[in-house]
């Protein structure tokens, strides 16, 4: 089969939608009869409000409220076949009647007619209808769904799609919906004549259920025998489309080996009949039940469970991928009914799956791997690395597990999609049995937190077809980004996740295989623990989303209110301890005066405990460039000889910092000391003699306190003499520097005791 490998890997869990067919009799003579030739003039007419009114093909149709109420509310048993019939007698003939029969029933019906036509040169409208839709492309709604427009108008692109594909089952005088349901019609009345007699059409439903496993197992009986004569006389000219069908065909008679007493198409009639009920249409999901995790931490506890709309694989950080917004979202994928997709896509038909078929095939394929392949490590019967999907790894366990069923409220549907759950295909069940690909099933919507944190959707292979410019075809990887929400929608992963888990433990029915009434009780036990896990697993989404959160977010604010106690106690320790150092620091700050330019400069000081209490030293570069000077706690005790003794080699370290704001006017010093040795030899070799140790500061220039002046300072005979020079005297002539510095030579010796 073409398709089996592409999608092998999507198809773990397969899911269906099932609705009921109802079938058009009429009564001749106060009995029923199946509709006649006569009757074709009406076909169209009839197909008219099959489309707009039966479920799904309504879905794609404009109803009008007091409509959807008549026919959709839910509790209202036999609502859609009542409300049709009324419409059939109103406007077509009040000798018409809507008949309830499975669709699984009408499925396999229609599987047996075309067998049997395949070989024939008549004309057949159900073979002809088919083969028109194996002809077209397959459904892909990828490029609508990408497209930035109304949502209105996406969403009626998208019915116009569906209904292209129905109007080759539905239009046309010789339509094949109305050949199949003649034909079906009088199989049941031909073979069975105790339906005729039937008072009324809800009589003849019951009649028809009464008989049902009658019905199957003669068509699942006539399909195996045209099957076999088939493969007894098998074809050498087949197409590649009758050898895919031969395919498919040989795996649904290998599904049909699996359950020999047909006990799971009765298991699903019989869900069919609950629905009816109800007024609600089924949904069916083909899972392995599979564990998956259901508690927090980077390795969590897990549970069986039904199913998630999430892509969980082993060794996820679920909190963590939560919290970065990397959560994979899931679209489960939904077949029409029970035996959509036969035709084309034997691997996506659901029976195929509940039987246990895909099961069995994944486990060939796990075996083969494991078989050919030395390094890969494995869980359970299959190989399964740590970043890989949780994944069946055997074909049946003890509880002979098959799957679940969704009782669907259709109004709701209708209204707000459940709750934005869902995504129904309003595709016909004669038509879904031709299709194929992903469109043509229904499925769950996917979520993620914002369309900008894009994941990739789980479930939904997004390739699209392509031809280059010499014509040659290929398929592409697409995004989608779905701004309309049809499948894709902008909602909290988890609380998706909580919503679908919800969902499905009020409305959940677990389907196993075999006879329902002989369960074990470990068999029974397995049903209990499903819906237990699930609904742990249901607390664990609203868990991880809102009540850890708020933990989190009260155990933060209590660290952030202890933060900032913290701080606002530092504070006023700084606070306190910055007033005692108050005094110490306008001493200091006014011994500096005496270095004028330190002092302009204000560098910081700090009380410091790292050195000794009457110790000064250099801390840390500050925002002005300067280190700042540490202050030992009782500094301010000394007098002023010992606080200078300890300023003198600290301040010394200054000179690279202030030489570097001073650094154009450093070319200068080699012409002032030429200009003192000629004046002063005494001063110049004191001055040269400072400069040849690296003393500190034997030339300072002066930006702030007198630019204009030059002038010769020494504290006192401990420390070395200082040529303090305005930076402004550097623009000055020659003669005038010379002035200036005479002046400040006579100043100096003026001042001497």
């Amino acid at each position: 089969m073409k398709r089996y490998g592409l999608l092998a890997a999507f198809l773990f869990m397969v899911n269906i939608t099932v609705y009921p067919a109802l079938l058009i009799v009429k009564k001749e003579d106060g009995v029923f009869a199946p509709l006649a030739e006569a009757d074709k003039d009406n076909s169209e007419k009839v197909a008219t409000i099959l489309i707009k009114y039966e479920w799904p093909m309504c879905i794609a149709s404009n109803l009008t409220a007091k409509d959807q109420n008549a026919l959709l509310t839910p509790d209202k048993a036999f609502a859609e076949e009542s409300f049709i019939q009324n419409k059939l007698q109103e406007t077509v003939s009040k000798d018409y009647f809507t008949v309830f029969v499975p669709t699984a029933l009408y499925e396999l019906f229609c599987i047996a007619h075309y067998l049997k036509s395949k070989g024939s040169q008549l004309m057949d409208p159900l073979r002809d209808a088919g083969n028109k839709l194996e002809d077209m492309p397959i459904l892909n709604l990828l490029p609508l769904l990408n497209e930035k427009v109304n949502p209105q108008s996406i969403r009626q692109q998208i019915f116009e799609q569906y209904k292209k594909i129905n109007a080759l089952f539905f239009d046309a005088k010789e339509n094949a919906a109305f050949y199949v349901n003649t034909l079906f019609g009088r199989w049941l009345l031909d073979n069975h004549s105790v339906l005729k007699d039937s008072t009324d059409s809800l009589g003849f439903s019951h009649a028809v259920k009464d008989k049902i496993d009658i019905l199957v197992h003669s068509l699942m009986s006539e399909i195996k025998d045209i099957y076999q004569i088939s493969a007894g006389n098998p074809s050498s000219q087949l197409t590649e489309a009758e050898e895919e069908e031969e395919e498919n065909m040989a795996g649904l008679i290998s599904a049909f080996e699996k359950d020999p007493q047909d006990k799971l198409v009765l298991r699903v009639i019989a869900l069919e009949y609950e629905a009816r009920e109800a007024n609600k249409a089924l949904l069916l999901r083909g899972t392995s039940f599979e564990s998956l995790p259901a508690g927090f931490g980077h390795n969590p506890p897990e549970g069986t469970i039904a199913g998630t709309t999430l892509f969980l694989y082993r060794g996820i950080d679920f909190e963590r991928a939560y919290k970065e917004k990397t959560l994979q979202p899931y679209s489960i994928s939904f077949g029409n009914s029970l035996f959509a997709g036969v035709m084309q896509d034997i691997a996506a038909c659901a029976y195929y799956f509940l039987s246990g078929s895909r099961l069995t095939d994944l486990a060939d394929d796990q075996n083969a791997t494991v078989n050919n392949s030395a390094d890969v490590s494995t869980v359970a019967a299959g190989p399964i690395a740590v970043d890989e999907p949780y994944m069946p790894t055997k074909a049946r366990s003890y509880h002979n597990e098959a799957g679940y069923a969704l009782l669907i409220d259709k109004k709701s549907y209708m209204e707000h999609q459940n709750n934005n759950l869902f995504f129904i295909a309003p595709l016909a069940p004669i038509a879904a049995l031709f299709a194929a690909g992903e469109y043509f099933h229904s499925r769950t919507k996917a979520a993620i937190a914002s369309k900008k944190y894009f994941r990739p959707i789980y479930g939904l292979t997004a390739i699209e077809e392509v031809t280059d410019a010499n014509g040659a075809k290929s398929y592409v990887d697409r995004e989608i980004t779905d701004p309309t929400g049809v499948i894709l929608i902008t909602r909290d992963p988890l609380r998706h996740a909580e919503l679908f888990s919800q969902f499905l433990i009020k409305n959940g029915r677990i389907i196993q295989q075999g006879d329902m009434t002989n369960l074990t009780d470990q068999e029974k036990q397995f049903i209990e623990s499903v819906m237990q896990a699930q609904k742990k697993a249901t607390e664990f989404y609203k868990a991880t989303r809102t009540i850890k959160p708020r933990i989190e977010r009260a155990a933060e604010a209590f660290r952030h209110k202890k933060e900032t106690l913290k701080k606002e106690q530092e504070t006023l320790r700084r606070q306190k301890e910055e007033e005692e150092f108050k005094p110490t620091k306008e001493r200091v700050m006014n011994f500096l005066k005496r270095w004028r330019i330190i002092y302009n400069l204000k560098p910081v000081l700090k009380k410091s405990k790292l050195f000794d209490e009457y110790g000064i030293n250099l801390g840390p570069i500050e925002e002005n460039g300067l280190p700042s000077l540490l202050i030992g706690s009782k500094v301010s005790e000394l007098d002023d000889v010992d606080l200078f003794m300890k300023l003198e080699p600290v301040l010394a370290a200054f000179a690279p910092y202030i030489a570097k704001i001073t650094r154009e006017a450093v070319k200068y010093i080699p012409e002032y000391m030429n200009i003192i040795s000629q004046i002063d030899q005494k001063i110049y070799q004191e001055l040269q003699e400072n400069i040849s140790k690296g003393g500190f500061q034997a030339v300072i220039f002066d930006a702030d306190s007198r630019p204009d002046e030059v002038w010769l300072v020494r504290l006192n005979a401990a420390t070395p003499l200082r040529l303090v020079i305005g930076l402004n005297v550097n623009s000055l002539p020659e003669q005038e520097k010379v002035l200036k510095i005479r002046k400040a030579i006579e100043d100096f010796y003026k001042a001497q005791p």
